[in-house]
């Protein structure tokens, strides 16, 4: 049986009585590709400058001006992080799918504490030593998260975790539980639900927020929780500064909602059309951040009423490549940039090793956005497949990829390769491209490959049809033939070439 395959080618809101409706669109970003379009799904700070966000892949980003600019922080992790939590401005943790990390330097370095095929949601520390983490189960520690004991709460999924003092907190997810020994033993206070965060003031009031308009509140530290009117939302992420001013976030739609009230009556602040909001953090009653996806972090200094432009390192808004015979032309784009040294351009034959093949100058702190060339010239490369990414890299030496983009080179000539294995006993396989037409354009030609004995006697046709430019392979099995030399020869237009081969069985 012969097999030929291609390997490659060039070619209403809502009717509800709230009070108003401040309806504000964000700036919004185009779909970065340098490694920050992941998701930012928690947030922390623990001041009005020193705060962390963190999400998908790994991805850590610190602010020590309130959130006017942000650095890129080498988790040592590409698992997503899904909870930050500081004590200060040096002594931090986060947890995630199967990674949980301290830092004691604001996050610049990270150690591994657990790295293990478990999924953590949330992680809460009283002080250096004690703290708190939630999943499936409760995990505890006390000696700064070095060890950790497994509790059982109840069955189910847990999302979030607070606690006011080493003996008194609540976990909220498939439920709400409260402890009051520090995590030994939990009572249930509310039946299972789909709640995604929770937030007490102190040891009486409390909110919970979760999917399709879900807000409970309690004023006697969860012994009964009222339900609280609000559109029908997806929210996510509940935050109060004191008994009557909180926010909450969410998506479907995306929006930010405050109220001055304790939750009696919610205002609709940002109404955001594309991306879904996944954390709030309020440092007072003006200033506030929110996070979320494509890597959004927001900043409002008036409560919320408005809210500042995200601010990533470095926004790459597209990446991409075009070909035209022997050069490559790389063409990208960024809508802000933020400490940005350059662009390292790299190139692979096979997507493992990678090669340096020039540098683009970037322009540090912008944001105007800013478009940037590179021409490959690739005369001198036989490969049929070039793979091209982008290693940005900041003024202080940190750096992200850039996703990978593949270009399919076709020939300019045609070529017969010698077939492999040779000698062969009994299948092999024979490699051959067809150049584009003489005008340069791409077309079909008709071509055929086959095989002949000694005496010039046709054994097989492997190839007998109409191809476009580009590099193929075929299978030739002679298990029906006897030991000796024979001959394959392609075909294509005025091109002839014949190789030999070697059966030995």
């Amino acid at each position: 049986m012969y097999h030929c395959k291609r390997i490659f080618s060039r070619h209403a809101l809502f009717n509800l009585p709230l009070i108003f409706y401040l309806i504000f669109v964000f700036n919004v970003p185009l779909s970065s590709q340098t490694g920050w379009p992941q998701d930012f799904l928690d947030m922390q700070f623990v001041d009005q400058n020193n705060g962390w966000v963190v999400g998908e892949e790994g991805k850590i980003a610190k602010t020590t001006n309130g959130g006017l600019s942000w650095i890129k922080i080498n988790s040592q992790t590409i698992k997503k992080i899904k909870s930050v939590f500081f004590i200060d401005t040096n002594c931090g943790w986060f947890c995630g799918d199967g990674i949980v990390s301290k830092s004691t330097n604001g996050g610049s370095e990270w150690n591994t504490l657990i790295n293990n095929d478990e999924y953590f949601e949330s992680i809460f520390f009283i002080d250096s030593l004690n703290g708190w983490m939630v999943g499936s189960q409760l995990y505890t520690t006390i000696d700064g998260g070095n060890t950790w004991t497994t509790h059982y709460i109840a069955y189910g999924w847990f999302s979030n975790i607070q606690f006011l003092d080493l003996n008194t907190g609540w976990v909220a997810g498939t439920g709400i539980y409260k402890t009051s020994d520090g995590g030994n033993s939990w009572e249930c206070q509310y039946e299972p639900s789909s709640i995604t965060d929770i937030f007490f003031c102190n040891s009486q009031l409390g909110w919970v927020v979760g999917d399709n308009g879900f807000i409970r509140k309690t004023a006697n530290g969860g012994i009964t929780w009222l339900s609280v009117i609000a559109p029908s939302f997806q929210y996510s992420s509940i935050f109060f500064v004191d008994e009557n001013t909180g926010w909450i976030v969410g998506h479907s739609p995306y929006h930010i909602m405050k109220t001055s009230d304790s939750g009696a009556n919610w205002y609709l602040q940002a109404f955001y059309h594309y991306n879904r909001l996944y954390s709030c953090y309020f440092y007072n009653h003006t200033i506030g951040w929110v996070s979320g996806e494509d890597g959004i972090v927001s900043r409002t200094t008036d409560g919320g009423a408005s809210w500042g432009s995200f601010f990533l390192p470095v926004e790459l808004t597209s990446f991409v490549v075009n070909i035209f015979f022997d050069k490559v032309d790389l063409l990208w784009s960024t809508a802000t940039e933020v400490n940005n040294h350059g662009f390292e351009i790299e190139r692979s034959l096979d997507k493992t090793i990678w090669a340096s093949i020039g540098f683009r100058e970037g322009k540090g702190t912008t944001s105007e956005p800013q478009d940037y060339t590179y021409s490959d010239d690739i005369s001198e490369i036989s490969s049929s497949k070039l793979y091209y990414r982008l290693k940005q890299i900041d003024f202080n030496g940190s750096f992200e990829y850039s996703k990978i983009v593949e270009v399919e080179i076709a020939p300019t000539k045609f070529s017969l390769q010698q077939n492999y294995p040779n000698p062969f006993n009994p299948g092999t396989s024979i490699q051959f491209a067809i150049s584009s037409l003489p005008t340069g354009q791409a077309g079909r030609q008709f071509v055929t490959l086959k095989v002949y004995d000694v005496l010039g006697k046709e054994i097989a046709t492997l190839v007998n049809e109409e191809k476009s430019a580009g590099s193929y392979e075929t299978e030739f099995n002679a298990s029906h033939l006897a030991s000796g030399i024979y001959f394959y020869q392609l075909r294509a237009g005025d091109y002839v070439e014949t190789k030999k081969m070697i059966l030995m069985k």
